[in-house]
């Protein structure tokens, strides 16, 4: 079934976190199941896009270009969306503005991701994250961010 397999692995990384949170008594909270699950699913749409401009002529595809197309840009909103509607919502974990600075950051990020996926046809994911170093710097000041802000800086 098309499409199913995306699900699969995207519920896949849902039952690690889960788990994870069992183990470790940390509630999880729909925020975080939520964005996981949008953001591994863009990843791996945007991931099936490299069958089209593989040179292999040999690959088939179930899918077809436009369809990931659509679904990478409604995947790139939904994630955005998400984390903006978090923002407000009242049982944020942090009450400093490190969020409303993750969330700027987050948005540098992926839209960044989902450009260099659009102009230059690479789609591997961790190709792509170490060896752009705009994606390496902004993702060390988002870890930074949240590290000075639990540390009461901010």
């Amino acid at each position: 079934i098309k499409y199913f397999d995306l699900l699969i692995v995207s519920l896949g990384f849902l039952i690690r976190i889960y788990l994870g949170s069992l183990e470790s008594g940390v509630e999880l909270s729909n925020f975080l199941t939520i964005q996981i699950l949008i953001f591994s699913l863009f990843i791996l749409v945007c991931k099936r896009k490299e069958l089209f401009f593989s040179y292999d002529q040999l690959i088939k595809s179930n899918y077809s270009l436009n369809q990931l197309n659509f679904f990478s840009k409604l995947l790139l909103i939904l994630n955005i969306l998400n984390y903006f509607l978090y923002l407000f919502n009242e049982s944020r974990f942090i009450d400093s503005k490190a969020l409303e600075i993750s969330f700027i950051i987050f948005l540098i990020l992926i839209t960044r991701y989902y450009f260099i996926i659009l102009k230059k046809k690479i789609f591997d994911p961790i190709f792509i994250f170490f060896n752009d170093k705009f994606l390496i710097f902004f993702s060390i000041i988002y870890v930074l961010n949240f590290i000075v802000s639990f540390y009461g800086y901010y």
